[in-house]
């Protein structure tokens, strides 16, 4: 009978079956419960490791997580017609510089969204990239503004957005317009 030793659990296999088995000259392989519990236990820390990975992005930047839900929120108050949650995003020194280089500040923008003067059904955006500076956050990307199944406008964006006592508020937005494609 062959003795095998593994983490101070003996594990008795015959000498026989070890040759049978393995052939000659090759030792017997033989998992304890130990030996399955760590392979388990591997197993799992592989996975969360994975699953740490795919969303590192979410995890790394908490910031930019919810930088990119504000962003959401106030296109939705556009959409919705929803100024009361466009009072809370935008700052009270907000400025805005529409497409055409006007330049609007909160009380007229939350005017223009109450009295429905400015009027989508949806707004698309892409190429959205955030940078932060400390307390200080720029999005910039494309916004395609819809209304009745058409493109009313679309528009290269860059927003600035400040952490003041702890919330993140809108100071200042810039829109230019993209030519039409052809």
């Amino acid at each position: 009978m062959k003795r095998i030793n593994r983490s101070s659990i003996n594990i008795h296999v015959p000498l026989a079956c070890s040759r049978a088995c393995h052939g000659p000259g090759k030792q017997a392989h033989v998992q304890n419960n130990e030996e399955v519990v760590h392979q388990r236990i591997l197993n799992v820390c592989l996975v969360i490791i994975l699953c740490c990975v795919s969303y590192w992005p979410l995890i790394a930047n908490p910031t930019e997580t919810q930088l990119r839900k504000l962003e959401r929120e106030l296109l939705t108050a556009y959409v919705m017609l929803d100024f009361v949650s466009l009072e809370r995003l935008y700052a009270d020194d907000y400025t805005y510089i529409d497409d055409k280089g006007e330049l609007l500040n909160k009380k007229q923008v939350v005017e223009m969204v109450r009295t429905a003067a400015f009027r989508v059904d949806s707004i698309v955006v892409t190429n959205s990239r955030i940078r932060t500076y400390g307390n200080t956050a720029i999005i910039s990307g494309v916004r395609t503004f819809h209304r009745l199944g058409r493109i009313l406008n679309t528009a290269r964006y860059t927003e600035v957005w400040v952490n003041r006592n702890r919330r993140w508020q809108c100071v200042s937005n810039q829109l230019t317009s993209l030519p039409e494609k052809q």
